[in-house]
């Protein structure tokens, strides 16, 4: 068994671990082994019950949001010697590191390393679990006011504060040769060309 995009070895505890776990979270899930090394031989840890206290602990105060659901801790023995596994199932959300924030706290797997996320990776992200579309999503970098669509409007010649504003848009929209008009009196249809 070696490292790759779903297995990591640590020797013993290091603050390295919640960002694997971060990683497996926001990609496919994974195994981390705490009591071997890189060459995947088991060494064995002292201290298991502590250990695995201050992680479980941990993981909740250190990562965001809340991941504990996706985490299980197991102490395992095997040859006499003790070590730990953590179980992480790919998350429903966009996890970091509560300390750096979302921007630099985020972290996947590449291969068998964990990487922080580029910025652009975090946004399509937070866009993808929140289930917006780009025709609904909001705008922060534009400064639309009522005073901005009056004047947009008016360079096209409709007065938004005529009462007829649906009548001028689709006679305007009809002049454009965008839609055609069908029939007439209450009937009357707007197909699209």
């Amino acid at each position: 068994m070696l490292e790759n995009e779903n297995i990591e070895f640590k020797e013993g505890y290091s603050e390295s671990i919640y960002k694997d776990i971060i990683a497996f979270l926001n990609s496919q899930g994974g195994t981390i082994y705490i009591g071997y090394n890189d060459k995947s031989e088991l060494i064995g840890l002292n201290n298991i019950d502590k250990l695995e206290e201050k992680i479980s602990n941990e993981v909740t105060q250190k990562i965001s949001p809340d991941c504990s659901v996706f985490v299980s801790i197991n102490k395992q023995k095997l040859e006499g010697k003790n070590y730990i596994t953590l179980n992480v199932s790919k998350g429903i959300n966009l996890y970091y590191l509560k300390e750096k924030g979302v921007l630099k706290g985020t972290y996947i797997r590449n291969g068998s390393c964990s990487m922080p996320a580029s910025e652009e990776t975090v946004k399509q992200t937070i866009i993808k679990n929140s289930n917006l579309s780009f025709e609904t999503s909001i705008s922060h970098d534009q400064d639309l006011s009522f005073n901005y669509i009056s004047s947009a409007f008016n360079e096209i010649n409709i007065d938004i504060n005529n009462k007829n504003i649906l009548a001028n848009l689709l006679n305007k929209m009809v002049e454009l040769d965008i839609i055609k008009r069908v029939g007439n009196g209450p009937s009357t249809k707007y197909v699209i060309k």
